[in-house]
């Protein structure tokens, strides 16, 4: 289009002048967010709901974006909020003097590990054996397959395994059977089994399909709910089978990159660590409130074990 045409213009009509063709020229601000200072400052885990009030609002916001963070390494790999620390046994002894048959566990115990970053296979194998010997299944044992170098479960000479379950909570003798998402949650899936449930009988072992994941979460999203009642035009879509779980106002996608538990993990759009939308209105809009959330791949909001993160925000106004 000929730039001169949208040029402004001066009309006269009768004794008045009307210029048309003027707009207002745009800028750009940085908004520095801390969740230290939100609103409900008693949530002390969950990224969930987080409110947030500007020292003053924002007038005729055309577009938002994120340019940095700063996040804590601090997402467990084994965790109850994931999900992934739990199993279920169902045993039978034969006593070697008279070769009676008892059950345990009636019929389903659940066994459970400590919530951690285990950053070893060893300690990993470690906390499962501990488990397992703590409630009557010392006869079961965890161990590192030599030949491929995965988790095996392993019976001895007068224990079997009727029921090795790694779904959702047992009720009685009814397994929960979790939906395609969750059941990458389990545990199971991250010592790499890919089934629900399995059976071992006496001196026998089942190793894994697939290596121990030991990453845990790999990436989290911030989503940013401003507001508006203009409908923003997002170009950041989830192509996911779990999409539906996902909040739509994602705004940016954050990569969990290696680096030691604990430590603050700076990432930005300029060195590929950090990947945003540029949100657009439909008209400008003002912003003093937001309400923040940090979920994982799944759309489940992160434990950051009482540590805050921060942001800079950017954005166009007139």
């Amino acid at each position: 289009m000929d730039p001169l045409f949208m040029e402004p213009k001066v009309h006269q009509y009768g004794g008045h002048m009307v210029m048309t063709n003027v707009s207002r020229s745009r800028k750009t601000k940085l908004i520095n967010i801390d969740t230290r200072f939100r609103e409900n400052i008693t949530q002390v885990t969950s990224m969930r709901d987080i409110q947030i009030t500007l020292s003053e609002r924002i007038n005729n916001v055309h577009t938002i974006w994120i340019e940095s963070m700063e996040f804590p390494l601090v997402i467990e790999n084994f965790s109850a909020a994931i999900g992934n620390t739990s199993f279920w046994l169902a045993l039978k002894y034969t006593d070697p003097n008279n070769n009676h048959t008892h059950s345990f566990n009636g019929p389903l115990y659940k066994y459970t590990i400590p919530d951690g970053q285990y950053t070893s296979l060893a300690n990993l194998v470690a906390a499962i054996n501990a488990a397992l010997t703590d409630r009557y299944a010392d006869g079961i044992a965890v161990d590192i397959d030599t030949a491929t170098g995965r988790i095996k479960f392993v019976t001895d000479d007068h224990y079997e395994v009727t029921a090795l379950h790694f779904g959702d909570e047992v009720v009685g003798t009814n397994c929960g059977s979790p939906s395609h998402q969750t059941m990458k949650r389990k545990l199971g899936w991250f010592l790499g089994y890919r089934g629900l449930s399995y059976t071992l009988g006496m001196q026998t072992s089942i190793v894994a399909d697939a290596p121990v994941d030991l990453y845990g979460v790999r990436y989290v999203y911030l989503v940013v709910q401003e507001f508006s009642k203009s409908a923003a035009l997002s170009s950041f879509l989830c192509p996911t089978t779990s999409s539906s779980m996902l909040p739509k106002q994602v705004l940016a996608k954050i990569p969990l990159r290696g680096g030691n538990y604990g430590e603050i993990m700076l990432v930005n759009s300029y060195n590929g660590s950090l990947v945003t939308d540029r949100r657009q209105y439909n008209g400008a809009i003002d912003i003093q409130k937001l309400q923040l959330q940090l979920v994982d791949e799944m759309g489940q909001p992160i434990d950051l074990q009482g540590f805050d993160f921060s942001f800079c925000m950017g954005i166009e106004c007139e």
